[in-house]
This record gives C-alpha cells, sequence and structure tokens, in this order.
C-alpha cells in the first residue's frame, strides 16, 4: 500500500477516534483506536503510537478503568520519553493504581547495572567522547610542556598520573556506555490480569511458581506462540500466558 493511502487512512481513522472521544462515546473511541493499532502498527513510528496510547489511556481513566489507564500511560511513555504531556498523565494515573511489589533480593551486578542504565546511553557516549577529547587535549599540552622543559634546560621526570587518571575514568564511561545500551534492549511488560500463574515451563497445566498480580512490571526474555517467558530481577523467573501481560514496546523483538 503507498505510503500516502497509509498516511490518509491512520488520519481518518484517528480523527474519527478523537471525535467519539470528545462525544465521550468511550467505548466506540477505544474500538477506533485499537482498529488503527492493528491496521497500522506496522507502519506506526513510535510517537504516533504513543498518542494512541496516551488518548486510550485517557478514554480508560474517563471510565474509572485506572490499571488499563495506567498501563497504557507507561507504553504511551515508554515509547516516546520526551512527551512531556504523556509523562504528567502518566505520573497523574499511576497515582491511583497501587502498584504491587515482591519480595527479592538483587545482586551486586544487577543493581550496578540498574543503576547505570537510569543514565541513558546516547548521555553516556557523549560524556566519554567528551573525554576522550579531553585526554587528547591534556596528553598533546603536556608533550609541548615537556618539549619546552627540555628547550630550556629543565629535566625532570614527566608525570603522567592526570593522563592516566582520565584514562580509568574513559574506560569506566565506556563501560557504562555498554552497560546502559544492552540495558536499554530489554524489553517490559506489565501484568494486566487480576492474578496471573508464571509457570516453570510453557503450556497448559504446567507447575506454577507463584502468581503475580496486575500492575507488576516485569522482564520479557523470549516468546512462543502463547507464552512470554518473563523476569522478575532477584525473584523469579517463569513462563506467562501472553493475554495477561501488555507489553511496553509495540511488538516482541527476538
Amino acid at each position: 500500500m503507498p505510503q500516502e493511502t497509509v498516511s490518509q487512512n491512520f488520519n481518518e481513522v484517528f480523527s474519527a477516534g478523537l471525535a467519539l472521544q470528545q462525544e465521550k462515546k468511550w467505548d466506540e473511541a477505544l474500538a477506533s483506536y485499537g482498529q488503527l493499532l492493528d491496521q497500522s502498527l506496522n507502519s506506526l513510528s513510535s510517537q504516533q503510537a504513543s498518542v494512541i496510547y496516551h488518548n486510550m489511556s485517557a478514554v480508560a481513566f474517563a471510565k474509572s478503568d485506572f490499571l488499563k489507564a495506567y498501563v497504557w500511560s507507561k507504553k504511551a511513555l515508554n515509547l516516546d520519553p520526551s512527551n512531556h504531556q504523556v509523562q504528567e498523565a502518566y505520573q497523574n494515573y499511576a497515582k491511583k493504581v497501587e502498584i504491587p511489589s515482591i519480595p527479592h533480593q538483587i545482586s551486586g551486578s544487577d543493581q550496578i547495572k540498574k543503576t547505570v542504565s537510569a543514565v541513558p546511553s546516547d548521555v553516556w557516549m557523549i560524556a566519554t567522547f567528551a573525554l576522550l577529547l579531553l585526554t587528547v587535549w591534556v596528553f598533546l599540552k603536556h608533550l609541548v610542556q615537556i618539549k619546552k622543559d627540555k628547550l630550556n634546560g629543565k629535566f625532570k621526570k614527566p608525570a603522567w598520573w592526570v593522563e592516566y587518571s582520565l584514562i580509568a575514568v574513559i574506560l569506566i564511561s565506556a563501560i557504562g556506555t555498554y552497560i546502559s545500551f544492552e540495558e536499554s534492549k530489554i524489553q517490559h511488560a506489565v501484568v494486566i490480569a487480576p492474578s496471573a500463574p508464571v509457570q516453570t515451563v510453557p503450556g497448559e497445566n504446567k507447575p506454577v511458581i507463584l502468581e503475580v498480580q496486575a500492575g507488576l512490571e516485569v522482564e520479557v526474555l523470549a516468546a512462543n506462540d502463547q507464552f512470554f517467558q518473563i523476569r522478575y530481577p532477584g525473584a523469579f523467573t517463569g513462563w506467562i500466558n501472553r493475554s495477561q501481560i501488555e507489553l511496553l514496546s509495540l511488538s516482541f523483538r527476538q
């Protein structure tokens, strides 16, 4: 289908959903937005999908379905973190939901990853590049100074501790860049079923590790036709039915 036709169809269906939302026809508006996601999912940008989920969360909130409002706004924010309107809505909706917690013990490595990934990978990358430039500048400046000292008859052992320190910081920053980038590739989801069993293996009537409650955010590691493999750091890893969680990305990427 030509791109112009896809864009025109998107605008038409989105405008129809928005009109229904403004008329407070909540169910029809959700159906229209759902149709748009089904028809255009592969052609939607993250920003477009974020706007759709943001509108869906507003409809859910108007219907007093606070869990869906929270989940959809969280998904909208995950798709477009720079949208301040979405950020504000998410903060408001999160106050209406009691987020469950599971006792867990995060390992030292997981804690480091969590701390490092709190800073976006592009920030780490910029910091690494800036430190590299600074190190080159300090090194060249030091070489020039050594040459000047020799010309002036000053013979002293050069101290390279500043350069060595900067190189050490660059290595730390580069490691931070790598960790943050790898952590950003991990996909997340939110449990939407009131109570969902986490199984040891995928399939029907398999041993259950525990029951998780709606609102719990988990990592998604793998998938098959009916189940996702999920992880809650420091607590459990298991399989859950696809229908019982909502991915925070548009689709699962293997």
